[in-house]
């Protein structure tokens, strides 16, 4: 998460947080709709809001081969060559 200081960690993954009938249809609707659909891979790629532009290299299959995550193992950060 980026803030005006610079960029801070949060660890922690809100999905785990819902009830399981509600975490089952966001996760659904996340993997079956949204991390498909171009719009969202468009704007993930063309992303140029300061601090965020780094969020497209996520979607670089050779380092994050699962594609788009609903959350990310902590410490993941984009910025960082993958190892």
């Amino acid at each position: 998460m980026f803030n005006e200081a610079g960029f801070t960690r949060n660890q922690t993954c809100w999905v785990p947080q819902l009830e399981a009938s509600d975490r089952a249809r966001l996760e659904n609707h996340f993997n079956n709709v949204l991390r498909t659909d171009p719009r969202f891979i468009s704007s993930w790629q063309t992303i140029v809001q300061e601090g965020l532009f780094v969020f497209r290299e996520l979607l670089n299959a050779e380092k994050y081969p699962n594609g788009a995550q609903l959350c990310y193992p902590p410490g993941t950060d984009p910025r960082v060559p993958a190892s």
